[in-house]
């Protein structure tokens, strides 16, 4: 893929692919997790967050309504659902996730 290089503030936002979210994440807790630019292109995010000791997920973020290819989408689309930030995004569907994992 030969999309741009995006800087996106946020804490928990790396320059990472796939894989090297992963080898970040080895030495981390249950429940961490990064914000990773996307192999599916300059409108799409991913988060990827560790189940468990070997075991991650890449959860696909859409983004919609960009003002330019480098802007974050204003309404974010994880699972169907809208969302208009990446903090929403941690807050109701990242951490409803791991409460569930620790159920």
């Amino acid at each position: 893929g030969s999309h741009m290089h995006r800087v996106i503030n946020h804490p928990y936002y790396f320059p990472f692919n796939g894989k090297q979210a992963e080898d970040y994440l080895r030495s981390k807790e249950r429940g961490d997790f990064v914000i990773r630019q996307s192999s599916r292109g300059d409108d799409h995010l991913a988060i990827t967050w560790k189940l468990d000791k070997d075991l991650f997920q890449h959860v696909d973020i859409q983004e919609m309504e960009k003002e330019n290819p480098l802007a974050m989408g204003k309404v974010l689309v994880v699972e169907g659902q809208r969302y208009h930030d990446l903090d929403q995004i941690i807050v109701e569907y990242l951490q409803n996730k791991i409460r569930l994992l620790n159920e």
